[in-house]
């Protein structure tokens, strides 16, 4: 998670360098922050769940998520869903680097 941490907070940073200004919210922003996370993919988040392949759409990083020691009939997706986005939220919204350079400029 720190590689793409760092991947990401470096692509997000390149345009500030270069003195261009992309928007966050478009396609074709959030695509270049889903091929750098897919770089380093899969990656284990956890015991249970793999980090599958991201995808950049207008106004929507996509993650793709693969639980690996159950299958789709033994989960409870609204259960799921809402604890995958509290562990989102305490993880990713949480650091720093993810606030500052990426959800505030969105």
């Amino acid at each position: 998670m720190v590689i793409i941490a760092g991947a990401y907070f470096a692509y997000l940073r390149a345009p500030d360098w270069l003195g261009e200004e992309p928007d966050p919210r478009s396609q074709e922003f959030l695509a270049k922050i889903a091929a750098e996370i897919n770089r380093s993919i899969p990656v284990m988040i956890d015991q249970e769940t793999e980090l599958m392949p991201a995808v950049g759409a207008p106004g929507m990083l996509n993650y793709n998520y693969r639980l690996v020691n159950v299958s789709a009939a033994q989960v409870d997706h609204n259960k799921f869903a809402s604890g995958a986005k509290e562990r989102l939220k305490e993880s990713a919204c949480n650091r720093p680097e993810t606030r500052d350079n990426f959800l505030k400029r969105a």
